[in-house]
């Protein structure tokens, strides 16, 4: 047999879904062999399979699609009464369960292929079977209820079957209306529905339409053994009104039938096919933590080694074996480092589904047609900075539907298509990550934004500012101008935390636009926060580390390049000037020297602003490690971490350091 690539992924979550199914059917069957229906055990079935159907296929994987097709029809004729529960329904699941088993092996290119054909059959023999014993036709029971006939139309075809099963067992239905506020609705409807489950079967969920539009009615069809005056008492919020549908004549509705006791059933074990594993993150920087433990001891080792070469020269050739070795660990340490990081490492494509639901859902309520293309899933990004990412994109696309995107027909009379169109591609750049969103809507106003910005306090009136200059005005925390809406209202609200969160994430966000062909937003990001390379710096017998993501330029300072302003130390910066901030100052480090030394010039915003370092020592991939809880509220240090020394180095964060001494600026 003819095998398609293996696909890991495939694999680990089809093994999932038939250890699920082994483990509900060891449950169902104790029902099952009492003559007891229990829907919702149905339904995880019929749920397990269908999603096994629709994986399989997807991938190519007939053979295996076709059969557990098989099974999800003999399922959803069980969930609409068609097929009894019977031992033999029981049996037949459970011999099909092997059988997935061994389907499931081909696609790892197992060989002993089975015949597919004769186990279709299998099924198909027990289906006629199983109708043929199926209860006789009688008179409908749904007609002995009080039920109107639009409500009647709405019902599903299981719906009526499970109507149908409460009235033959002697159960009353009842009919529950609620009129809910928007705020709550889903917590008091998701609390009414498992009180409704666990005294009875909630069927059906129907809408109501109401005049009030800041509510939301619903009808709950609902069978119980519970009298009418028991049920106002076990709702969690009181109805509106309930209605009783239906009561047996004649006898008292049956009690819940007595459950068989709970069995400690063993699990269905199977043989793992899959060769992946799910490693919580904390676990993985467990083990990165210890690999930079021990890469911190190497290098201790090799210092005393060097040194020991020194004092004892007659032990040269034994002490160069030791050096070399320790050299070898060195590389076989980085190798560990880096295939550790390898596994924090997803396709940034994950996330789009979300992202192109929310695309649809804002484009429907702005009445605008909007298409999204994605271009880049298979970019691989942490997992962590993606889920840090999820709120700035969310941001990011909202105003491109909300405020980018022209509407149908300002798209026609500017001689666009009518549908505008939103792109998110991700893509490596070196050892960063570029994420772009594009939209080809009316652009940002520049001018308007100008003006909101003076407006605003945030640009003097007769400031010489350049494109780029006004574009950096949207990301100033509280920038609105609400009072255009549909223009470029909103284009800054929101963004604020787009860039805070960016440069937490030690990357840059810029944005770019046209009028009347669109704007693309780009943030570059590290691949991963776990490995960092920074610069690490001396300032006086102290060293520090900054990442160099956030580092524009390292400049020498030199004394014509000083200057004091209002009580500011100044440095000369290309054609301008920076405020120089001296790190012997901030941390009160008195061993620190006076004059010369280096400038880390960074950017807070529009701000650029520079750190006075005595030294630069070198560049160094470092692990950022959290530091303790009573350092964690000052500003300017984002961590500490082990670069060789004998103690560890604090990680700065530039941004949060020029905030910490230039509040009101910053």
């Amino acid at each position: 047999m003819a095998t398609r690539e293996l696909n890991p992924e495939f694999l680990a979550e089809a093994q999932d879904i038939l250890e699920a199914i082994g483990n509900v059917l060891r449950q169902f069957e104790q029902y099952a062999r009492a003559g007891q229906f229990k829907a919702d055990l149905v339904n995880q079935l019929f749920r397990s399979y269908h999603s096994l159907k629709g994986l399989s296929a997807m991938l190519g994987y007939t053979r295996l699609s076709a059969y557990t097709h098989r099974l999800e029809d003999v399922l959803d004729r069980v969930r609409l009464g068609r097929i009894p529960v019977s031992p033999r329904l029981v049996d037949l699941l459970f011999d099909s369960l092997e059988t997935l088993q061994r389907l499931l092996q081909e696609t790892a290119g197992a060989t002993g292929v089975i015949d597919l054909d004769k186990a279709l059959e299998a099924v198909d023999r027990f289906v006629e079977s199983a109708q043929r014993q199926a209860s006789p036709a009688e008179a409908d029971p749904l007609d002995r209820l009080d039920l109107d006939a639009p409500t009647r139309r709405s019902l599903t075809e299981y719906e009526e079957h499970r109507l149908r099963e409460a009235v033959r067992q002697g159960l009353r239905i009842y009919s529950v209306y609620f009129r809910l506020p928007f705020a709550d609705f889903d917590r008091v409807l998701r609390e009414a529905n498992a009180v409704l489950n666990q005294h009875g079967e909630l069927i059906s969920t129907l809408p109501e339409v109401g005049t009030d539009p800041d509510q939301i009615g619903f009808r709950l069809l609902w069978a119980s053994p519970a009298s009418p005056d028991a049920v106002r008492d076990l709702l969690p919020a009181a109805p509106t009104r309930w209605d009783l549908l239906y009561a047996p004549e004649g006898r008292p509705p049956v009690e819940a039938e007595a459950e068989p006791p709970e069995v400690e059933a063993e699990p269905v074990f199977l043989p793992d096919l899959s060769r992946s594993v799910r490693v919580d993150l904390q676990a993985l920087d467990a083990v990165l933590n210890v690999v930079g433990e021990i890469a911190v001891l190497r290098s201790r080792q090799e210092s005393l080694v060097r040194d020991l070469q020194g004092r004892f020269p007659e032990m040269a050739a034994p002490l160069m074996s030791l050096l070399q070795l320790t050299q070898e660990m060195a590389t076989r340490l980085g190798e560990a480092q880096r295939q550790v990081l390898e596994l924090r490492l997803v396709p940034i494509g994950t996330i789009y589904g979300r992202l192109e639901r929310m695309v649809r859902r804002l484009a429907r309520q702005a009445g605008k047609q909007v298409q999204t293309v994605f271009l880049g899933g298979d970019t691989r990004l942490d997992k962590v900075l993606i889920e840090h990412m999820m709120d700035p994109l969310v941001h990011i696309l909202r105003n491109a539907v909300d405020h980018g995107i022209e509407g149908p027909d300002e798209r026609r009379a500017r001689g666009k298509p009518e549908t505008g169109t939103v792109r998110i591609e991700a893509a490596q750049v070196g050892q960063r990550i570029a994420l772009r969103v594009a939209d080809d809507g009316r652009g940002i106003q520049l001018e308007r934004v100008r003006r909101r910005a003076i407006q605003m306090g945030l640009l003097d009136e007769q400031a010489e500012v350049t494109v780029q200059d006004v574009l950096r005005l949207i990301f100033e925390p509280g920038f609105s101008s609400a009072e255009q809406v549909g223009e470029v209202s909103g284009r800054g609200v929101g963004l604020d935390i787009v860039k805070q969160t960016v440069e937490r994430l030690n990357g840059t966000v810029t944005v770019h636009t046209e009028a009347g062909q669109g704007t693309t937003f780009e943030v570059l990001l590290p691949i991963t926060l776990a490995l960092v390379p920074a610069v690490i710096v001396r300032v006086g017998s102290e060293r520090f580390a900054v990442p160099l993501a956030l580092v524009q330029e390292i400049v020498e300072v030199r004394p014509e390049r000083l200057r004091q302003v209002e009580g500011q130390e100044l440095l000369q910066y290309h054609d301008g000037t920076v405020p120089l901030i001296r790190l012997a100052r901030v941390f009160q480090l008195t061993d620190a020297q006076d004059g010369g030394g280096f400038a880390i010039v960074s950017r807070a915003g529009r701000q650029g602003f520079a750190l006075h370092v005595d030294a630069v020592e070198r560049m160094q991939e470092i692990v950022i490690r959290p530091i303790s809880a009573r350092l964690q509220d000052l500003r300017g240090i984002s961590g500490a971490a082990e670069v060789g020394e004998d103690r560890p180095v604090l990680v700065l964060d530039p941004v949060g350091l020029t905030a910490r001494v230039f509040p009101r600026r910053t």
